[in-house]
């Protein structure tokens, strides 16, 4: 019985040893080089490891850079903006300045001043070159000896009958890039130009022929003046601002400026009332001139707002805002309106033609522009 225990035993812990022999085998290596590839690859496994652990940090720290930029207040730009327009004709110059600092989310803001404000203003294209003002609305006539294209941009004397004539010129015949590589050689970004109503003028009296305007001191712009000039009828040159000071003491007889919505806004109504339409220009046409530095100091998102928000603004609203005011001078009853005799208006553009000539020797682009002035005439038969 005792020998069978034994025996019993003894079968026990080999079993035992057959079983724990194979498992140490399969728990640690071999051999010493095969330990040292072990250790070798787990080593390298960890290190991939921080490696991705650095990337992810790294990752996560430039997310936490934009965010903080993110809730970084932008800086504000601050512009002064000066137009030639009277201080009577607030609304759609605030409503333009109304309308960048909210498509900006507030990153320009835009302070408004009228004509004689801040500079002179047949000096404004120049204050913008220099950065006294940063933005301006004015008229090319007023700046062409700086700029000699600027009066041929204007519009010269009977260059187009309407606004889809107008608009030919600038953005089908190509003036437009013309007009701007010029502005640009002076530190003035052309944003674009706005094309107004027509230009009528305003008598105290009743007058329809050019002959009998030989005793009508007018105040009108350079190119108008000259046209008038051949025709021996006065002229003289005044900013908006000094208009009905300037009526009312008999410096001047007539005006050459806008529409009766102009004259209106303006309460010239109170000391002249025959308005008379010479087909001199329909429409006038000014243009947005930002400081080039300015502009270039945009991001492109900036840049692009502005852009669209000024052709928006001045080739839609600013049109429907003077509309409104002539409907009103209409409705008021406060002018006549009369018609220069039609042997005259064929006087005035066969004058004209010879000043579009004479502008056209002034410069190259010059020359260019005049030279798509009347392939557009050509074009829709009025020469």
């Amino acid at each position: 019985m005792k020998r069978k225990r034994l025996l019993t035993l003894l079968g026990s812990v080999c079993l035992a040893v057959m079983l724990l022999v194979p498992l140490a085998v399969s728990c640690g290596p071999a051999t010493p080089e095969a330990a040292e590839e072990e250790i070798a690859a787990l080593e390298s496994e960890i290190d991939e490891l921080e490696g991705n652990v650095s990337a992810k940090d790294a990752e996560i720290s430039d997310l936490e850079d934009e965010i903080a930029a993110l809730k970084k207040p932008a800086e504000v730009i601050h512009w002064r903006f000066q137009s030639y327009d009277s201080p009577e004709s607030l609304a759609p110059y605030l409503a333009f300045c109304d309308k960048i600092k909210q498509n900006t989310d507030g990153q320009i803001e835009i302070e408004y001043f009228p004509s004689g404000a801040l500079v002179p203003a047949a000096e404004q294209a120049a204050a913008v070159r220099d950065g006294t003002l940063d933005l301006t609305l004015t008229w090319g006539d007023y700046h062409k000896g700086l700029i000699p294209v600027g009066e041929v941009e204007a519009g010269l004397p009977m260059s187009w009958g309407n606004i889809h004539q107008a608009q030919l010129f600038f953005n089908v015949y190509g003036a437009r890039e013309i007009i701007r590589e010029a502005y640009a050689e002076h530190n003035i970004y052309w944003v674009t130009n706005d094309l107004e109503t027509g230009c009528y003028a305003l008598l105290k009296k009743p007058v329809t022929k050019l002959e009998d305007m030989t005793d009508v001191k007018f105040r009108c712009t350079a190119g108008i003046g000259e046209l008038l000039g051949k025709f021996d009828i006065p002229t003289v040159y005044l900013p908006a601002e000094e208009l009905y000071t300037s009526m009312a003491t008999g410096i001047i007889d007539a005006v050459i400026y806008g529409t009766d919505g102009d004259y209106y806004s303006m309460k010239l109504h109170e000391q002249a009332k025959y308005v008379v339409n010479m087909q001199l220009l329909d429409p006038y046409t000014s243009a947005i001139l930002l400081n080039m530095d300015e502009w270039n100091a945009l991001p492109d998102d900036l840049k692009g707002i502005v852009q669209d928000a000024a052709i928006a603004h001045f080739t839609i609203s600013y049109w429907e805002y003077w509309l409104e005011q002539s409907s009103a001078a209409k409705e008021a009853g406060v002018f006549e309106y009369l018609n220069l005799a039609p042997e005259d208006v064929k006087k005035l553009t066969e004058a004209a033609l010879v000043m579009w000539d004479e502008v056209a020797a002034k410069s190259p682009r010059c020359a260019e522009l005049i030279e798509l002035l009347k392939k557009m005439n050509r074009g829709v038969g009025r020469l």
